[in-house]
């Protein structure tokens, strides 16, 4: 209900933005968690503050990324890394 206010809240142009930050961080609680056999939005509270979404850049198009972590103040991002050469 909570995240209902802050949608209500929300200007209308930056509404669209407000429900894929919200549905990216839900996914990364969900994830995390990893016992549930079902993603149910109303499941993962966004605002429990273990939550930190960010937007990245890759060359000219922006991403939001949404990471669930118990430390969202020291997050590390890491571009230009190629993980398959190095298995």
């Amino acid at each position: 209900e909570a995240e209902a206010v802050q949608y209500d809240a929300t200007a209308e142009e930056d509404r669209g933005r407000f429900l894929i930050e919200k549905w990216t961080g839900k996914e990364a609680l969900f994830k995390r968690d990893g016992t549930l056999k079902a993603f149910i939005p109303t499941d993962h509270d966004t605002l429990s503050g273990d939550l930190r979404t960010l937007t990245v850049m890759s060359g000219d198009k922006s991403y939001l990324l949404s990471v669930a972590t118990d430390t969202p103040r020291s997050l590390r991002l890491y571009d230009n890394i190629d993980l398959l050469s190095k298995l």
